[in-house]
């Protein structure tokens, strides 16, 4: 191989690595752009380096020649039919802006979206690495691709996640998933973890020069950020019942208490809080003592 004392490839022997960032129509700007950037820092300070990591080839694909950004930009793509023959690395699949559970299932099994995980498949199968953050990790979920491997997603999709992905081993408590072949992240930011941990990947040392100049830190867990799906929609009394008990956490207290307090019933409290109850008891690590306290709220056996 064409390397020099320093460990450079001065005849450009040792092949680009080539990744391809697959984007759907209402793509998430931020989501795109994260991605992206942190592969542009990260071949901008290859050259810093003694023995730099190949560099990076990166194709913005679709199924067509253009998609339109959640903002309404449009991003020039290349088709994927282009590639065909093309080695492909990895596929990075970037968020939607959706952020409705419901919504966002009804968009990736609508049938125009079915070539979308054909593609997805047939990458897997070609022995190509898939990633995905946020709500992109659907995409990923409903080609079937992510069954009996350990994922994540946004906090806030996990209980619409878990029902209807069964097969998937979901920790939405985690930033980053690594599984067989497939990479997984959590919320919004997290697409800057997601591209970090693929640099790490071919450069551990680059992927930790990037991370500075991008000043992420050290970020290994989203559980703090979780909420029950319907606290996370809006729920007025439960987003009331979170704060109080959070005010609360270190008194003995009874669920009867916390609805005088909120100015509801008793039962009301029991019947729209307990999810609440419960969801804290599994992702927070704070809240885990409670166990006994709230004696109403706890779930039936």
């Amino acid at each position: 191989m064409g390397l020099d004392t320093a460990g450079r490839d001065t005849f450009n022997t040792i092949p680009d690595m080539r990744l391809a960032v697959f984007v759907v129509d209402g793509v998430a700007d931020f989501g795109l752009s994260a991605v992206l950037e942190a592969f542009d820092m990260a071949d901008a300070l290859r050259t810093e380096m003694e023995r730099p990591p190949a560099e990076w080839t990166i194709h913005t694909v679709s199924l067509g020649s253009s998609v339109h950004s959640a903002r309404g930009h449009i991003i020039p793509t290349t088709p994927l039919s282009e590639l065909s023959g093309q080695p492909i690395d990895t596929m990075i699949i970037p968020a939607v802006n959706v952020l409705g559970a419901e919504a966002l299932v009804d968009l990736v099994s609508d049938a125009a979206n079915a070539p979308v995980l054909d593609q997805l498949r047939g990458a897997r199968l070609g022995g190509v690495h898939l990633a995905a953050a946020c709500t992109g990790t659907y995409f990923l979920a409903e080609a079937g691709v992510l069954d009996g491997s350990p994922a994540t997603t946004s906090w806030w999709l996990g209980p619409s996640f878990r029902r209807r992905y069964p097969r998937v081993q979901l920790d939405e408590s985690r930033i980053l998933c690594h599984g067989n072949q497939v990479t997984t992240a959590g919320a919004v930011l997290s697409h800057l973890d997601l591209a970090l941990s693929l640099i790490h990947r071919a450069s551990p040392d680059l992927a930790e020069r990037a991370s500075r100049f991008l000043t992420m830190g050290n970020r290994t867990t989203q559980s703090q950020f979780i909420v029950p799906e319907v606290m996370a929609r809006g729920n007025p009394l439960i987003a009331a019942f979170e704060r109080w008990v959070r005010e609360h956490i270190s008194d003995q207290f009874l669920i009867a208490t916390a609805a005088r307090e909120l100015g509801v019933t008793n039962a009301a409290c029991s019947a729209r809080c307990g999810r609440t109850w419960r969801c804290h008891r599994r992702t927070s690590p704070t809240i885990s003592g409670w166990s006994g306290r709230c004696t109403c709220c706890v779930p039936p056996r």
